[in-house]
């Protein structure tokens, strides 16, 4: 039993998160309380958070992706529903996507395994700098594509979305 520093209860050990640096080996305030304060802290820090949040991501990005993969198969009405608002608010990037697909399945165009600008071996997307030319396409990694949008912007020929 142990006396919480900050509600002054007296509860069980497990109501206590672990600390090496004290000589119980237990915080001195309960769960309950460092959490409130936690997320006290996060709430009037949200760019601190956002920070830390993206550089964890950049970090752990087999967990992202296993998060990710994991929250699609349990929420599919939830996927759908954001996937069929994305085509209708992008039906020129829709009909692109559609285009090259079809040209890959026909034959018509072969999608590479490397990427055209650092020549990894990766997952290979076909980028449009022009909606309106759907066949002429860019084939980067994920990591040239994300470059390529930052440098350029992301909407239609390089132009940043208003």
């Amino acid at each position: 039993m142990k006396t919480c520093t900050k509600c002054g209860e007296v509860k069980p050990l497990d109501e206590f998160h672990k600390s090496k640096s004290t000589r119980d080996g237990y915080r001195g305030d309960c769960k309950a309380c460092h959490n409130a304060t936690s997320r006290q802290w996060r709430a009037a820090h949200p760019e601190r958070m956002a920070a830390l949040n993206k550089q964890w991501k950049q970090d752990h990005p087999e967990e992202v992706a296993a998060t990710t993969k994991r929250w699609c198969a349990e929420n599919p009405e939830a996927v759908s529903a954001y996937t069929k608002e994305y085509q209708a608010k992008n039906p020129l990037k829709k009909r692109a996507q559609n285009i090259i697909n079809r040209a890959i399945r026909d034959g018509k165009l072969t999608k590479p395994t490397t990427c055209s600008e650092c020549g990894t071996e990766a997952r290979i997307h076909g980028h449009h700098c022009d909606y309106t030319k759907p066949l002429e396409v860019m084939w980067l990694c994920q990591t040239c594509h994300i470059a390529w949008h930052k440098e350029h912007g992301t909407d239609l020929n390089g132009e940043v979305a208003a």
